[in-house]
């Protein structure tokens, strides 16, 4: 492992060690609040509800709708960049109305979904692609913009038809950029879930925290908020490194010669 590699490891964890560690010493000294229960409290806790079913079934629900809203936000999210950002005419019609949804908070719209659908997961993984598809879609425009025009006129000399032109000139060249955007999304999509969760009580580790909370259970709240975000950090770094392997044909992807 070279020391970049080290350092990039070693320094986080020194860091999040001495963190608990200073957490752990404060609650023992009770100098913080007896409601920030202590890592010692925390850990068995975490060890006894992964024996139980209901544990896993709560981290089922939300990792099924997370995927499932951030899979609509991305497939959204390319289609409409692609559409906008290929033709001026419809990109000067739709500038307005977008900028006018985008800075709406995706759980705005809860009431509305909870009269439709009621307390299902359909409410959240529709609200994680509302919140979701906007870094996924503005990516898309701007690796569009970015992308050498010349290109595609060389495809569209040699004779390559539209849909030749989209899958094998567009995509591959703005493939960089829409990966960027579906990694801020995955953290967007799942923070969204989470919330709805705990405020419509969809079934989930959100709706299990809340409860949690609610009855002073507080070992099962700081437990199932180190579950969700051990969940963001695990798919932050399994994006990075996937990312590098799909797109090792890439000028930024491809290994130092």
């Amino acid at each position: 492992m070279t020391s970049r590699r080290r350092r990039r490891w070693v320094l986080p964890l020194a860091s999040t060690a001495t963190a608990v560690l200073a957490w752990e010493v404060l609650a023992r000294a009770e100098l913080i609040p007896s409601q920030l229960s202590s890592p010692s409290a925390v850990v068995p806790w975490l060890w006894t509800a992964a024996g139980t079913a209901a544990f896993w079934d709560d981290l089922a629900a939300t990792m099924f709708q997370w995927l499932i809203g951030l899979l609509i936000a991305t497939v959204a999210g390319i289609g409409g960049g692609l559409l906008v950002g290929t033709n001026r005419v419809l990109s000067a019609l739709l500038q307005a109305p977008i900028e006018f949804l985008r800075p709406i908070p995706a759980i705005i719209y809860l009431p509305l979904l909870l009269l439709l659908f009621g307390a299902t997961p359909e409410v959240a993984y529709w609200l994680a692609a509302v919140g979701a598809v906007w870094p996924v879609f503005f990516q898309t425009v701007y690796g569009l913009q970015s992308l050498d025009p010349l290109a595609m006129e060389t495809a569209r000399m040699f004779g390559f038809s539209r849909r030749q032109r989209i899958f094998d000139v567009l995509l591959p060249g703005v493939a960089p950029s829409i990966a960027t955007g579906v990694r801020i999304a995955a953290s967007i999509a799942l923070v969204v879930v989470v919330t709805v969760q705990i405020v419509g009580s969809i079934p989930g580790i959100g709706a299990t925290l809340r409860n949690s909370q609610i009855n002073g259970i507080y070992p099962a709240v700081y437990g199932l908020t180190l579950v969700i975000g051990g969940i963001g950090l695990m798919a932050n770094l399994g994006m990075e490194r996937l990312e590098p392997k799909l797109l090792k044909w890439h000028q930024p992807y491809r290994p130092a010669t």
